[in-house]
């Protein structure tokens, strides 16, 4: 499989070139320039194996480098140890109920679908990684990503991690998890802004060409490991293809049956997956995308108008709190045909006025692939509370949200199409919204963390992911004796602040000053 850029499709990589080139010269991302044929079987002959085995058997569709052999290796050490005891499942909350299926995709080390991609990326990286450079793994700028990369790196790899938060993340609790990161000799920035201004910066920071070509003179390499990155987009597509394998094994999907996949504004990238999934013939239907209040892309979808101004608020559903996910550009850039004149107007009319806005004809062509339902905060809680009395399943807040958005959803669907609901946490992710739907209320008043998690844990039965009981219940007396993160400002010189501070940390760790 090649790529090409969303900026200029004319340029064509293979998978590993991609993969490290982060993004392209122009910016954007890279998306796959083709498709491989399915074996007529391949569906059935992922049943049986293990999870890192079926993980290999689909990505060694898509790539060529590493070989099989070395995949199997790269997928055995990426899954088998942290994932072996927390399967990936799909399942029925009630057999008997098959409008209530779910994809449950929490069981990483984090407890959030960022681990797949972060472990399996990390693996790619040591294995391409080069003796005379200086490799530097970027974290997308949220607090699961920050986790699943923490967790997924080791003393001995070659490459350093590297964090970038911005005002989704508390400032309040940025001594805990420097204390957390501390161990693995973390680099992090932390931009103070707003969160649209600090995702607008974060975007022309790390897409932009100056810092990345700053960087490549000093012997540095940036490696991304968001949800833009061709590893991500070929995890999530192998994702897709098991959960559809699982379907078939468990006889919920027949001939005939299309799956319709409900998901969070903030899994852009698993709807841009199943896009593809869907072209190679695959019966897939369409993504059902939940957002809270802020409704952004519930008025993209319907009008064909992306507007920035509004006023955002961010609610207790930290999947909901988004506005420009990573893989956003390159959906965009499928659903108006992969035309990069038009891309290249819309985000320069976004970049000047705050807003762009798309034909009807475009509207049109997506609505089968697409749809964006929105719900306030207590509605989605009424949602978790609900399916927690009805099935005993505690599912995050991502999930209640798409099972209140496909109760809205009023499509004309065929009697046996399936709605699949993604499960991309760990629910103890939203300690307020795992409270109220075991007790119905916030039960934390006078409460310490540990003390909190003790309740949740015996009450819900659920385990906290290693990773995030060690940020959450880390004491913060004894810090480092160097900060981990960095405080930025967006009006600053921001790229001119980043290269100095990358610059001197890498000639710190060529001198050793870091046992």
């Amino acid at each position: 499989m090649h790529f090409i850029s969303t900026r200029n499709p004319d340029l064509n990589l293979t998978f590993k070139e991609a993969s490290l080139a982060a993004y392209g010269p122009q910016g954007g991302s890279f998306v796959p320039a083709d498709f491989p044929s399915l074996p007529e079987d391949f569906l059935t002959s992922l049943q049986g194996l293990t999870f890192s085995q079926q993980m290999a058997a689909c990505l060694s569709l898509f790539v060529e480098d590493p070989d099989p052999t070395s995949l199997a290796q790269i997928c055995d050490r990426a899954f088998g140890e942290d994932f072996a005891s927390r399967p990936f499942e799909v399942k029925a909350l009630n057999p008997y109920k098959l409008d209530e299926l779910v994809i449950f995709a929490d069981k990483g080390p984090s407890g959030s679908r960022a681990d797949y991609g972060q472990v399996l990326a990390h693996e790619l990286f040591n294995y391409w990684a080069q003796e005379d450079e200086s490799y530097y793994c970027l974290a997308g700028p949220r607090l699961d990503q920050v986790l699943a990369l923490a967790a997924a790196h080791r003393a001995t790899d070659p490459l350093y991690p590297l964090y970038f938060l911005d005002g989704r993340f508390d400032p309040v609790d940025l001594p805990r998890l420097e204390s957390y990161l501390s161990k693995d000799q973390a680099l992090g920035f932390y931009l103070t802004e707003d969160l649209e201004e600090a995702e607008a910066a974060y975007r022309k920071l790390w897409q932009g060409c100056d810092l990345r070509a700053r960087l490549d003179q000093q012997g540095i390499r940036l490696l991304a490991a968001d949800e833009s990155s061709p590893i991500s987009l070929l995890c999530q597509m192998s994702l897709i293809l098991i959960s559809l394998s699982e379907l078939l094994a468990q006889e919920l999907l027949e001939a005939g049956n299309t799956v319709d996949l409900a998901l969070t504004s903030n899994d852009l990238d698993f709807s841009l997956a199943a896009l593809y999934v869907k072209s190679m013939g695959l019966p897939l239907g369409y993504s059902l995308i939940a957002e809270n209040a802020n409704r952004l892309f519930s008025d993209f979808f319907r009008s064909g108008s992306f507007n920035l101004k509004r006023k955002f608020k961010s609610g207790p559903v930290d999947s909901l709190n988004t506005i420009w996910p990573p893989a956003f550009e390159a959906l965009l850039f499928e659903l108006i045909g992969r035309n990069p004149e038009l891309l290249a107007k819309s985000l320069a009319d976004l970049q000047e006025t705050g807003r762009f806005s798309l034909g009807k004809d475009y509207q049109r062509s997506w609505r089968s692939h697409l749809r964006a339902i929105f719900n306030n905060d207590k509605a989605i809680n009424r949602s978790c509370r609900s399916l927690y009395d009805r099935s005993d399943y505690l599912l995050d807040g991502g999930a209640a949200a798409g099972f209140a958005a496909c109760k809205l959803d009023n499509k004309s669907a065929k009697e046996r199409d399936l709605q699949v609901v993604l499960s991309s946490y760990n629910p103890l992710w939203s300690w307020e919204l795992a409270s109220d739907a075991i007790f119905g209320r916030a039960f934390s008043k006078g409460k310490s963390r540990a003390q909190m998690a003790e309740i949740l844990v015996e009450e819900s039965g659920i385990d906290f992911p290693p990773a995030l009981a060690s940020y959450l219940l880390r004491e913060t007396d004894q810090l480092g004796n160097e900060q981990v993160f960095q405080n930025l400002s967006s009006q600053a010189g921001l790229a001119d602040q980043v290269f100095d501070l990358i610059s001197l940390y890498s000639r710190q760790q060529q001198a050793g000053y870091h046992d």
